[in-house]
């Protein structure tokens, strides 16, 4: 496809990034495949199964919904028969990664989310946002793996897929929405298409169903977008997570703005919705800072997801990290993990850093 002719090399000088390439992609290596479970870290995995075929002895996701050492599963990758460990788009401490990880295997973290990163992990992490590249620039994992490989004509539809689901609505804005355009007109599709192919895959973890994510690996490896979009598993998983979906619109509860500029909604639902519902809110108050506190009690868990059409959140992050909570994200969202006993206090922390900013601005 002519849409891959033209790939920039920047990661080529990054000694992970390099290592990464040499050692696990052009060595002949056994290798367990451990991806997030959204469509950048499905399409991602679709990737490497493209690329390496019968080399991938192993493939799942943490537990869904849930992120750090708790959610893996390191024996299950020691039963694999791999040497070699890819873990892709997961976007937790690469430190809690390696500590869990079995003795002999050696393990790549290959990401774009903003997550700090030890002396220790810089040796094995090839995330170009961590190391300080421009977050624009890697707007999903995919895009670092077009970056790396060597026949990027082959996985185009994948690599424009994993932008789709990541971006959403902020594509129409980026750099990277002609490479979309151009790799949509070369398959005779459209750019809705990419984005209804993202609604069926992310519906798998909406559910909670990390078969149907694995599914979803196999269907866009082996047939791409287009056999996603007329995949029976993947269309009936969707109508049941469109159903979860309905549910959280209804038991929404808005709370009192705590400043203008800033909304915040709670909700109570067992159903991986959370990042749905947010970009809803998102797209509906596009000039402020939603905050949606989600609690699944099923994961004994709640996850404020904070996210912004408008406004750079990084240093939001950064502030709130420094102060010892559980944060990952991007630069326009990020998502603090707490419990129901403390959440309203996490929620106080990020309203009091949001709104004090947003008085300076005005």
């Amino acid at each position: 496809m002519s849409s891959a002719s033209t790939t920039r090399s920047s990661l080529k000088e990054v000694p992970a990034c390099i290592k990464f390439v040499e050692e696990a992609l052009k060595r002949d290596k056994k290798v367990y495949v451990l991806h997030h479970w959204d469509a950048d870290g499905v399409a991602s995995a679709a990737i490497l199964l493209r690329v390496l075929g019968p080399r991938i002895v192993g493939m799942s996701t943490p537990r869904i919904g849930m992120y750090g050492a708790s959610a893996l599963n390191p024996s299950e990758i020691e039963r694999s028969g791999a040497d070699t460990l890819v873990v892709l788009d997961y976007g937790a401490r690469p430190d809690e990664i390696l500590a869990r990880m079995p003795q002999g295997i050696q393990t790549f973290i290959v990401d774009h989310h903003a997550v700090k990163l030890s002396s220790d992990a810089r040796r094995c992490c090839c995330n170009p946002v961590a190391l300080g590249m421009g977050e624009a620039e890697y707007p999903s994992t995919t895009w670092v793996l077009y970056e790396l490989l060597n026949t990027p004509s082959d996985i185009v539809d994948l690599v424009a897929l994993g932008i789709v689901g990541d971006l959403g609505p902020a594509l129409a804005t980026s750099e990277h929405v002609l490479f979309v355009d151009n790799v949509a007109a070369e398959l005779n599709m459209t750019l809705n298409d990419f984005v209804r192919a993202v609604e069926l895959i992310d519906s798998c973890y909406r559910v909670v169903d990390s078969k149907c994510v694995e599914h979803a690996v196999r269907v866009l490896a082996e047939k791409g977008v287009e056999g996603v979009l007329h995949d029976e598993v993947l269309i009936n998983t969707r109508e049941l997570a469109s159903r979860y979906v309905e549910s959280a619109y209804d038991r929404l509860q808005s709370l009192k703005e705590p400043c203008p500029g800033v909304k915040v909604w709670k909700l109570r639902l067992d159903s991986l919705v959370t990042s749905y519902v947010g970009r809803s809110l998102a797209r509906a108050y596009p000039d402020d800072v939603i905050l949606l506190a989600h609690n699944i009690p099923s994961l004994n868990v709640t996850y404020v997801y904070v996210r912004s059409y408008s406004m750079p959140l990084r240093k939001f992050l950064e502030k709130l990290r420094e102060e010892g909570l559980n944060v990952g994200g991007k630069d326009m969202v990020f998502v603090v993990t707490c419990s129901e006993e403390n959440c309203d206090e996490v929620l106080s922390k990020i309203t009091t850093h949001l709104c004090r900013d947003l008085s300076k601005e005005g």
